[in-house]
């Protein structure tokens, strides 16, 4: 166990805020309680007027499936608010973060290219006669570990989530910490994410390598915490992480990023109650160019052979 614990617990009988959340949000949260209504209605007339339809086949896929469980459109509209979080709230941030301390470490971001070059296949185009790059993500993600050890470090640094259970016995750990039957136990990642005794004396740096070396496996399971840990981690994960690298190769690829004033500058962070993931505090401006040498190239990404569009 490390010297401290990262663990905060509380009586769920002394919890008064939480209680009122659950049963006046119109009285304690007037003001997100109208967002949420708000919200709600514009996915309710977004599926009543079938624009769904039209929709990515994400979206498509999850109305069927609640219709198909008997869900009503009322249901599925709630529903939704959890679904635009996960994607705006914290894929972008991470995906933001990923970007950022790759083109900040050019020796990282030569190597990432020289590994996924190796996954490009070259075509020609006879109509135009330009180049044809074609990648297919699936290729990438199940045999290229350098890009997935990006992201997990990416997350280890920035997560701020707190994963949260019930207690059902007394628990004491450490031989020190009483924990309390019915008591709600929060297990908040930074903490654990940054703990010395844990990842070693280089817990503060950006290493993905980390996790390509032996010592990777002698790390607990429960240690990282980006999506939660134990019997219920977030169902979503996969996807996240998918998105996030899909992302992320489109745009090592393509894409040169210059800095304003040729150097990449340290980002403020802020969190709030509704991210996993610390976001910027202000933008970067950078100039965007075509990579080198790929100037004439045309770019085709496909996902298990399906070409997406």
């Amino acid at each position: 166990m490390p010297r401290h614990s990262p663990f905060v617990a509380r009586d769920l009988n002394a919890d008064f805020a939480l209680l009122g959340l659950n049963i006046l949000p119109s009285w304690v949260a007037p003001r997100g309680n109208r967002g949420r209504e708000t919200f709600f209605k514009a996915f309710n007339e977004y599926y009543e007027n079938k624009s769904h339809e039209s929709a990515s086949p994400l979206a498509q896929s999850r109305y069927k499936i609640d219709r198909q469980y008997g869900l009503t459109i009322d249901d599925t509209a709630r529903f939704e608010i959890s679904m635009c979080e996960g994607l705006l709230v914290n894929i972008v941030p991470a995906a933001f973060w990923s970007v950022f301390y790759i083109y900040r470490r050019p020796a990282l971001l030569a190597e990432l290219r020289l590994g996924l070059d190796q996954y490009v296949r070259t075509s020609n185009n006879q109509s135009s006669g330009r180049a044809i790059h074609e990648v297919d993500f699936k290729n990438i993600l199940a045999s290229y570990p350098l890009l997935t050890a990006v992201l997990k470090e990416v997350l280890r640094l920035l997560s701020t989530n707190a994963s949260g259970r019930v207690l059902l016995k007394d628990t004491l750990l450490d031989g020190r910490y009483l924990l309390k039957k019915d008591a709600i136990l929060l297990v908040p990642s930074a903490e654990v994410h940054n703990d010395a005794f844990v990842w070693g004396a280089d817990w503060a740096e950006f290493n993905p390598y980390r996790w390509l070396k032996e010592e990777a496996h002698k790390v607990p399971l429960s240690a990282y915490r980006a999506f939660g840990s134990g019997s219920w981690p977030c169902p979503g994960r996969a996807f996240s992480l998918n998105e996030i690298a899909a992302s992320l190769v489109m745009v090592i690829l393509q894409y040169d990023l210059i800095p304003a004033g040729g150097e990449w500058k340290q980002v403020k962070t802020s969190f709030h109650i509704n991210t996993s993931v610390l976001t910027p505090e202000e933008d970067i401006e950078v100039e965007v160019k075509p990579r080198y040498g790929t100037e004439t190239v045309d770019w085709r990404f496909y996902w298990d052979g399906e070409e997406l569009v």
